[in-house]
Parts: structure tokens; C-alpha cells; sequence
């Protein structure tokens, strides 16, 4: 099942790239989404339809589907707050060739989005993702403040790992030397 983790990482599609990679790819595994820059991936959850209380029709397991941006906002713009954790899915339902339909609800009011799909096939990036690989933790909303604060100043930074702590360095567009560090935990 999706919960709106899945759909929201869509924002970092870039539309004018066109092709398959200007939407969501849904596996039955998990959803992700690129720019050829940048990429993400968030694995589906294991909530199980059954204990859904309200029947929306057929539900679904979509596999290896790309559906358009703009229709991943409505479905991330359809969650509500509730009471059970089932209903923080949206669930996969009647699926043709051209659309899929995804359904929330708070079990007083249920909202249907008919997503459209986009013909393409996108790439394989198992190969590119490495799921043993040495990292450090970081606090995110530090390493946006950083990132943000950063991306006034310049378009390019470098990143260097250091022991429980991350390096930036780069120059601004009027050469002035630009040196930062956030402090981590190693996995």
C-alpha cells in the first residue's frame, strides 16, 4: 500500500524533462522519482487492504507503473488526519491502460483521484542505488538549513565525508571561499 510518503517525493520531478522520468514509478515494492539529478525512493508499506473499513471497489497492486506528477500532488493534497493507521494509505483501484485510480478517506468522506499514466520505461536504477554502503546520520532540517543557506550563495558545492561529520565547500559567484561542516553519527 502507498501512504503520502510515496507520493510526495514526485516534487523533485522535473516536468520539462519529459519521457518516463517526468513521473512517479510505482512498483509493488516502493515508488521513486528523479530528475536525473537527483533521486528518490521510498518502499511501500505493509498495511494490509483487509483491514481497510471502507471497500472502495477492486483494489489493486500496481506494478511498474509511472503516473504524471500533478496527479501525485492531488493524491499528497487528499490526506487527513486519523484515528487508524490503515487510513493513511491511499488505495490502488481500477486500473486501464490510460489511468489508475487512487482513493483516500477518513471513514466520513472518501476523495478519488484518477491518476494518468505516462507510457515510457524507467530506467533501472538498482544499480545506482547501493544498499550496503558506509554513511553518517544527519538531522535533516539542519542539513536543509544548510543546504538552503548555501544555495544563496552558490549553484555548486562539494561534499566531502569526514569521521561523524559532512564538509561543504565551494566558492560564491564572486569568489569569495565558502567552508562548512555538519556534525553526524556514524550508522
Amino acid at each position: 500500500m502507498l501512504n503520502k510518503n510515496n507520493f510526495l517525493i514526485a516534487e523533485i520531478v522535473n516536468i520539462d524533462r519529459g519521457g518516463a522520468i517526468a513521473g512517479l514509478h510505482i512498483t509493488k515494492k516502493y515508488t521513486e522519482a528523479t530528475d536525473t539529478y537527483c533521486l528518490l525512493r521510498v518502499s511501500a508499506n505493509e498495511a494490509d487492504i483487509e483491514e481497510c473499513p471502507i471497500n472502495f471497489g477492486k483494489p489493486i497492486e500496481p506494478d511498474n507503473i509511472i503516473i504524471r506528477k500533478s496527479d501525485c500532488k492531488d493524491i499528497a493534497g487528499k490526506f487527513k488526519r486519523v484515528t487508524l493507521p490503515i487510513l493513511e494509505n491511499a488505495i490502488p483501484h481500477d486500473e486501464d491502460e490510460d489511468i489508475i485510480k487512487f482513493t483516500t478517506t477518513d471513514t466520513d468522506k472518501t476523495d478519488t483521484v484518477i491518476a494518468q499514466k505516462i507510457e515510457g520505461e524507467y530506467p533501472q536504477i538498482d544499480n545506482i542505488i547501493y544498499d550496503k554502503i558506509n554513511g553518517i546520520k544527519f538531522n535533516v532540517p539542519l542539513f536543509k538549513k544548510m543546504i538552503n543557506t548555501l544555495s544563496k550563495m552558490t549553484g555548486e558545492i562539494e561534499l566531502q565525508f569526514g569521521e561523524e561529520k559532512l564538509l561543504f565547500r565551494g566558492e560564491t559567484v564572486s569568489g569569495q571561499e565558502i567552508k562548512g561542516m555538519l556534525m553526524g553519527r556514524i550508522k
